[in-house]
């Protein structure tokens, strides 16, 4: 039955769950790299505790909620294409850095999410080189999404006309 669901999605769509999913895997790796960093790499020494597959879970949901929450700034075009797409990144990664610091800490994990998303991505710079191509990944993925979108209401307005 599942199988249908999948078939039966357009490409627009298919590139919609394929960003999410993106920013959802991209959002685990950050809140490892974040684990990691607050057990001083002794991760590879004990084994994670269920606090930290918490930790992970929230990176994946908070990074896939921010985005779902953004998904009509990301992917537009236009004359400010690359900055209208700048700022949605950014205000996509803190939303997503904001939900998933709520979600492993309320009320310090708010505050901290942010802080510790820019200090990650600061510190270790192929993991920032794999945020950025991720992000840009994601904008193309949703530009498809949005023109497939466009286009529907394109064709409807010109059969009324």
């Amino acid at each position: 039955m599942s199988r249908h669901i999948v078939t039966n999605l357009t490409d627009g769509e298919r590139s919609f769950v394929l960003a999410h999913f993106a920013t959802a895997a991209i959002g685990a790796i950050l809140a490892f790299n974040a684990v990691m960093r607050m057990g001083q790499g002794n991760i590879f020494t004990q084994s994670l505790t269920a606090y930290d597959f918490w930790i992970i879970a929230s990176g994946a949901v908070g990074a896939a909620m921010g985005l779902y929450l953004n998904r009509h700034r990301m992917g537009q075009g236009g004359a400010s294409g690359a900055v209208q797409a700048l700022g949605a990144i950014l205000l996509s990664n803190l939303t997503g850095a904001v939900i998933c610091g709520t979600l492993a800490l309320p009320l310090y994990g708010t505050m901290f999410g942010p802080f510790t998303l820019i200090i990650i991505l600061l510190s270790s710079p192929l993991l920032c080189l794999i945020w950025v191509a991720n992000q840009l990944a994601v904008h193309l993925l949703l530009a498809r999404f949005h023109a497939e979108r466009d286009s529907i209401f394109v064709a409807a307005s010109s059969r009324l006309a």
